[in-house]
């Protein structure tokens, strides 16, 4: 199970390695300064990363900072899957 550290230092580094940002080189700092495809590119990329489910839950989000949503990924990697 991933800690928030792990996952902070993961968006951190795709943040800088995959996304553009405003093209002026100034790196995204927080969820709102991400277009809507680049969250869901991030989120997806921390689904496969880590094995868990966020898209589904993104409506109980209600942080903005990037460290708020490293606790998120962390806190749905705690509960149980179904598999159906």
């Amino acid at each position: 199970m991933p800690d928030q550290s792990e996952v902070l230092a993961e968006i951190e580094q795709f943040v800088k390695e995959s996304l553009n940002t405003a093209g002026d080189g100034d790196l995204a700092t927080n969820i709102h300064d991400l277009d809507s495809f680049s969250v869901v590119r991030l989120l997806l990329h921390l689904e496969r990363a880590f094995d868990v489910s966020v898209l589904e839950e993104l409506p109980n989000f209600e942080g903005v900072e990037f460290a708020e949503l490293a606790e998120f990924v962390v806190r749905a990697a705690e509960q149980p899957t179904t598999n159906s």
